[in-house]
């Protein structure tokens, strides 16, 4: 062990067992200066009356009293060792100097390969990061991305980012799918997304969802139903990576149905989208739970039932995904019954008077006045809805239309 004196120099003490398994003696070179008895004494040291002026002996006692017993008695053990051993393998004993220079020796090649290694990663080609989310982003109104994605991801990483997985052979990245995930630090540096997500698989053995079986929220509110480029799985939850628009990658995350492997995802927001999503928008991905239910199965009837009843609609918004057939953004030129019948706002017009300047029943006008009613009324049935405007569209013209139309 080395002590440190008040002048500056350095006091190289080492420790030897005694007469027997509890003594220990304490020397500088070959000057015994003090012994340790470990069965009934309190302090490290007793320090030698001879030596005491010699050796600054106070100085030397309070440092080595400052020490754990432990450590002390594991360095005795350790010289010990090294005795053994060169008495084993070279049948005498050598200076511990030299024992102790081997190891030095090793610890400074083990550095050397350490150090190595840090430079031929410094040199790996670094992908290009093709989209990136801060894992403070809000995922949905109770997680943050952090902790929506799990795992036990390192706290300098603030970022996961999104990369060409031709670009993270050099990383270990094994993926066959053309988009991978990284978890990057302030710094530029990352690792592959799977090193601290072992959940985190591959969806489908091509990488593609060649099929178009997912509804995705954008961050304006706009449902596309696309088949993704890249796709990934941890348990229920999907990570979505798609090309869009002038070079841009989009990343959604969402929540697989339980009884099929249709998907509702939300697009998060990163440095590239304008829009901070709503909680109605982070809804739709199961997270947020209505009455206990979770809603992607509801989410996914409510928006397949209204592209079946208009195959040509390309206007679904998130009213129209939200599990909720209250709801809605917009409506065609009929509208459902709680009976499974239907009623054209063709008809609708007529029956509450709504002309245009033509003559002609206003479509659009008894479209716009079904639509606010709604809005005032989330919990009311169409049936309700008609009737209250049945009962507030008193234009005069309506008694006499609603005989010729016979209704």
């Amino acid at each position: 062990m080395r002590v440190y004196l008040s002048d500056k120099e350095l006091a190289e003490i080492t420790v030897k067992q005694g007469k027997d398994a509890h003594m220990f003696e304490y020397y500088i070179g070959s000057i015994k200066i003090g012994v340790l008895d470990e069965r009934v004494m309190q302090n490290n040291i007793l320090m030698l009356d001879a030596v005491k002026d010699k050796y600054v002996a106070e100085e030397i006692e309070k440092a080595i009293d400052s020490m754990p017993r432990e450590n002390i008695l594991q360095e005795i053990q350790e010289d010990k060792d090294i005795e053994d051993y060169i008495n084993e393998k070279y049948g005498e004993i050598e200076k511990v100097q030299n024992v102790r220079k081997i190891d030095l020796d090793k610890e400074i090649e083990n550095e050397k390969k350490v150090k190595k290694s840090e430079k031929d990663k410094k040199t790996k080609t670094k992908p290009a990061i093709k989209q990136s989310v801060k894992l403070d982003e809000r995922a949905n109104d109770v997680s943050s991305m952090r902790r929506w994605l799990g795992g036990n991801i390192p706290a300098e990483f603030d970022r996961i980012g999104v990369v060409e997985s031709s670009d993270m052979k050099e990383y270990g990245g094994k993926n066959t799918t053309r988009y991978s995930l990284v978890l990057m630090d302030k710094d530029g540096n990352i690792e592959p997304a799977e090193k601290y997500l072992p959940q985190l698989k591959q969806r489908t053995t091509r990488g593609n969802n060649p099929t178009k079986e997912s509804y995705q929220v954008r961050t304006d509110g706009k449902v596309e139903q696309d088949a993704v480029l890249s796709e990934y799985q941890m348990g229920d939850k999907i990570i979505q990576l798609d090309n869009k628009q002038y070079g841009r990658i989009s990343l959604e995350i969402g929540k697989e149905a339980r009884n099929s492997t249709e998907t509702v995802s939300q697009e998060v927001r990163g440095e590239n989208t304008l829009f901070a999503t709503s909680k109605t928008q982070r809804s739709v991905i199961g997270e947020y739970k209505e009455n206990g239910e979770d809603t992607v199965e509801e989410n996914i009837k409510e928006a397949d039932a209204h592209k079946k009843e208009n195959p040509e609609c390309e206007e679904l918004r998130t009213e129209d995904i939200d599990g909720d057939a209250t709801t809605q953004s917009h409506t065609h030129n009929e509208i459902i019954l709680g009976d499974g019948s239907k009623i054209s706002f063709e008809r609708l017009a007529v029956r509450w008077g709504l002309f245009d300047d033509n003559g002609q029943p206003d479509i659009e006008n008894a479209k716009t006045k079904y639509l606010e009613k709604c809005e005032e009324n989330v919990d009311a049935s169409p049936e309700q809805i008609i009737d209250e405007l049945d009962g507030e569209l008193d234009d005069p013209r309506a008694v006499e239309t609603r005989r010729r139309y016979n209704i």
